[in-house]
């Protein structure tokens, strides 16, 4: 599954994705701080890009009402020389 119709392939033509993990991250702060939590649990589990990264807007519910929240997945790839 991925979030792309294709997986690109790294800058340099001799390398090629070897493995590739759809994942998200949801934040009740901001955009920017769940596009930070997806891009650090990207580095922490050794991908080299998330590509196909999407936003969505998501309702929290508590008991004084409703806040949004915000989550953000993509693709993480990893990738290896030939």
């Amino acid at each position: 599954m991925s979030t792309t119709e294709f997986l690109p392939g790294a800058q340099d033509k001799d390398r090629v994705v070897v493995r590739s993990f759809l994942t998200w991250r949801y934040s009740r702060k901001s955009v920017g701080a769940a596009l930070d939590s997806l891009e650090n649990w990207a580095r922490k589990n050794d991908y080299d890009a998330v590509v196909g990264v999407r936003i969505t807007a998501a309702p929290y519910v508590r008991s004084l009402g409703t806040e949004m929240g915000w989550i953000c997945y993509g693709t993480a790839i990893k990738w290896s020389a030939e």
